[in-house]
């Protein structure tokens, strides 16, 4: 850790983010180990942090885009029909 490591926290406590969006964040740019350590404290975090990184828009079943207003299932189903796979790729 660091003073820029500290800054870096000042700096996203005075932007208001939120709690688990900060949890989340910090699990995107962990190495193995400390994923793990996170793991250990917050599993239903990394559970649905592994879920929406595989989902289309990041959405789950029944959610709804608020920027775009896509469901998830209107997702899937334009997938389906341009036979695409999860990840956006030709089957």
């Amino acid at each position: 850790m660091s003073l820029y490591s500290y800054k870096v926290a000042g700096r996203l406590d005075r932007d208001e983010q939120d709690f688990y969006g900060l949890l989340m964040a910090a699990m995107l740019k962990a190495d193995t180990i400390n994923l793990e350590r996170l793991g250990r404290e917050w599993p239903e975090v990394v559970a649905e942090l592994q879920q929406r990184y595989n989902a289309p828009q990041g959405l789950l079943p029944g959610e709804r885009n608020p920027e775009t207003g896509d469901t998830r299932e209107e997702l899937d189903a334009l997938r389906e029909k341009a036979g695409l796979d999860q990840t956006g790729g030709k089957r």
